[in-house]
């Protein structure tokens, strides 16, 4: 029994290498194959100042792409870099789901490389996953892990917060920062399963995304040729420009009034005649 056992740990060792080679050639693989999917999203505000990143993944060649609501709410102009350094305008939105924190954006762009959707009900606890995103920016950012749990009813109530959290359904261990939100959470076969989201503070690995099924169930109501939504811009930067405008306007018209008084008056001044 020991000589078996021996024999079965010597032969576990010398494999071990291969294997994690093997490992790391197919995650290697996964990465070359879909970072041309992933961009990052570039925020502006309507002063044209940046007030934000994040990521999105195109989920049709015509330039459908899908992030958090969060990422690109209040946004006046948002902007796509992808893999290689190109950049793509995002038009507006298609879709918008503020309560399940999921938007789908229009590129100005067609032929794209898009990624395969999976089944999140198809994942379980201890199934690894792989989140290729651009966390504070850093494009092309890969992290592995495994499936922590799944919960159907998000972890608001869980933790005594309101509904927003609903929709966190997957709980993963892959790393998420800022700017990785809007991530796709993939199978070792790159097949989406759900949308990274966000982490829970003051904790470790409590990474969480969102099931890739809200995702599938609203492309299904978009259909083939839904309407592009322009991004508006923040209210408050409107009421800003709006008072400046509204200033710009009223000097105008005090200037122009002081000017007509001042020429009326000097019309009204008696010329001096010279004496016959």
């Amino acid at each position: 029994m020991v000589r078996r056992l021996a024999a079965a740990i010597t032969l576990t060792l010398s494999f071990s290498p291969a294997v994690a080679r093997a490992a790391g050639s197919e995650l290697a693989e996964l990465a070359e194959r879909t970072k041309p999917s992933v961009v990052l999203l570039t925020v502006e505000d309507a002063t044209g100042r940046k007030v934000g990143t994040g990521t999105g993944f195109f989920v049709s060649p015509d330039g459908r792409i899908v992030t958090n609501h969060h990422v690109v709410d209040g946004a006046a102009k948002v902007t796509a870099t992808l893999s290689d350094g190109s950049k793509l305008a995002i038009l507006g939105r298609l879709g918008d789901d503020e309560d399940r924190d999921i938007a789908i954006l229009k590129a100005d762009g067609a032929g794209l490389s898009a990624l395969s959707l999976g089944d999140s009900s198809g994942v379980a606890p201890g199934d690894e996953v792989v989140v290729i995103g651009s966390p504070l920016g850093l494009s092309g950012t890969l992290t592995v892990g495994i499936v922590s749990a799944k919960r159907e009813r998000g972890v608001g109530k869980e933790i005594d917060r309101a509904s927003e959290l609903e929709s966190w359904g997957l709980q993963i261990t892959a790393a998420i920062s800022p700017g990785s939100s809007g991530s796709p959470i993939m199978t070792r076969r790159g097949e989406v399963v759900a949308v990274a989201v966000g982490t829970l503070n003051q904790s470790q690995s409590l990474n969480f995304g969102i099931p890739i099924e809200v995702v599938k169930g609203m492309l299904e109501k978009l259909g083939p040729a839904p309407p592009v939504i322009p991004f508006e811009s923040d209210p408050d930067q409107d009421v800003l420009r709006n008072l400046s405008i509204s200033a710009a306007v009223i000097a105008g018209l005090v200037a122009v009034v002081a000017l007509w008084s001042f020429l009326d008056a000097r019309r009204s001044r008696p010329k001096a005649r010279r004496g016959n």
